[in-house]
């Protein structure tokens, strides 16, 4: 079968986020599995799908290699431009019933063109990985029941999802989601024979390939700045940890060094935090090895993958209590009160000085991961299972 994979968000080809992680790991099972992939994106996104090591065709949307502005109305307008370029693009083509048409994200750029494509002439999938909060709650907000002033980006954040799933309702033939998303869809008039669960999974085997290091970090983070993830919550913690324990060490990973550099002067942490900027998966996972535990004080997520691969390094995992882990991190994560700090910083340095709770919590990651180890290559049968049945429908009718 043929799939074009609609992927036009990517505005720089250093962009990484979770969400990319799907994108890699659905089009590696699909090209394992012998199947044709084309890539709807912008030069940005070609570049970086070669980095990641996807091999494809692709139908490009314009020539830029990196969308160099920060302003918001000016990436705004530069999605909208995409989003109708994408749409023109799909209406102008004639597929056959053995093409799928698949919207890798939940944003409206990406969900809004499968609208141009005809009904029965491809089978048209759409990605669920994220519910927005109402604004006036914000991501900090929706499980602390406290009210905010919304902010401009979170207001648009939550409006485009509302319209995106408005598109998605009216122009997909299935609902490709995380298993925790489900009764959302199905509140909200979804048939469960439309809804084809996922949940994460991780590559041990290029994991274990990575080799056991010293313990040079009592923790590590790895992510980006936005507001779900807790960021300034990370350093106030670890600020508590380094008062009680004198040269402890936090590894932060990612492209946050500018925005979080000044809170760290801050708080005269320059000796107990070290920065690495933008890395490759190789040296994430042997800098995880080096660490003891992963610090996740997120108060929004998906599935959160970087916990998962944590935990497939053998780390630990402390963490505020957020209603998604429930289902999926059942051991190997210790988790405290949503925004509670304090506990936080507590449940970090009760492990740091017990090496018994510390090796007990590690085994269960291990375990944890192994149990994760063919997700992907599941979700994906069972996509394809699902787009098999649809295909004998349409030629029976």
């Amino acid at each position: 079968m043929d799939f074009v994979i609609v992927n036009v968000g990517i505005i720089s080809p250093k962009s990484y986020s979770g969400g990319f992680e799907a994108v890699r790991e659905v089009c590696s099972q699909l090209i394992y599995k012998k199947h044709h992939l084309i890539i709807l994106t912008s030069k940005a996104g070609e570049t970086f799908c070669k980095n990641m090591g996807i091999e494809a065709d692709f139908w490009l949307i314009d020539s830029k290699e990196e969308m160099k502005t920060t302003n918001l109305l000016l990436i705004s307008l530069e999605m909208v431009v995409r989003t109708f370029k994408a749409a023109r693009l799909l209406k102008q083509k004639r597929f056959v019933t053995n093409t799928v048409v698949f919207a890798m994200s939940d944003l409206l750029w990406e969900v809004f063109p499968l609208i141009f494509v005809r009904k029965n002439s491809a089978i048209r999938v759409s990605s669920l990985h994220l519910t927005y909060p109402p604004p006036y709650r914000g991501y900090r907000g929706v499980f602390t029941n406290k009210l905010k002033v919304p902010s401009l980006r979170e207001s648009l954040a939550y409006f485009q999802s509302r319209l995106a799933f408005i598109c998605m309702k009216h122009s997909s033939d299935l609902f490709f989601s995380l298993a925790s998303i489900k009764n959302y869809l199905t509140d909200r008039g979804i048939t469960e024979d439309k809804i084809i669960q996922l949940k994460p999974g991780i590559k041990l085997d290029f994991i274990n390939t990575i080799p056991l290091s010293g313990k040079i970090y009592d923790a590590c983070w790895i992510g980006r700045y936005h507001p779900m993830k807790g960021c300034d919550d990370m350093l106030n913690i670890w600020h508590q940890v380094s008062e009680t324990r004198k040269g402890t060490k936090l590894l932060i990973m990612g492209n946050v060094v500018q925005k979080l550099s000044p809170m760290v002067k801050k708080l005269h942490l320059e000796e107990n935090v070290e920065f690495t900027g933008p890395i490759s998966d190789e040296t994430k996972f042997r800098l995880m090895k080096a660490s003891k535990l992963l610090i996740l004080p997120s108060y929004y997520e998906s599935w959160c993958v970087v916990a998962l691969e944590a935990m497939a390094c053998g780390l630990p995992v402390v963490a505020y209590d957020l209603p998604v882990y429930h289902d999926i991190y059942t051991r190997g994560m210790k988790t405290v009160s949503i925004g509670d700090k304090k506990d936080f910083g507590i449940a970090v340095m009760n492990l740091l000085e017990n090496d018994y709770k510390l090796e007990t919590l590690s085994r269960e990651a291990l375990e944890t991961a192994a149990s994760y180890e063919h997700g992907w290559e599941d979700a994906v049968d069972r996509l394809l299972s699902k787009i098999k049945q649809i295909r004998l429908t349409l030629k029976s009718e």
